[in-house]
């Protein structure tokens, strides 16, 4: 799974990280990242196409498990 991180963009990291959470609304998630719910099921769409996973349940499951491929680590001070 180390090159999951490389195909996925930004936002579409972000969104995953959130589902890792449990948040799995569209709703919910485009609130959080001030953008469309319609925005949001685009970038789950394209998700799960890259992770090569069929449901939501299955993108939940996988997100749950491996939320931490995408935790930005805080700079050194």
């Amino acid at each position: 799974m180390s090159n999951t991180s490389n195909r996925l963009t930004k936002t579409e990291q972000a969104i995953f990280q959130i589902i890792g959470k449990g948040i799995i609304s569209n709703i919910s998630i485009g609130r959080k990242l001030n953008i469309s719910q319609h925005t949001v099921k685009n970038h789950k769409e394209n998700i799960k196409q890259k992770l090569k996973l069929s449901t939501c349940e299955e993108l939940l499951a996988f997100a749950v498990q491996n939320s931490s491929l995408f935790v930005e680590e805080k700079p050194e001070e």
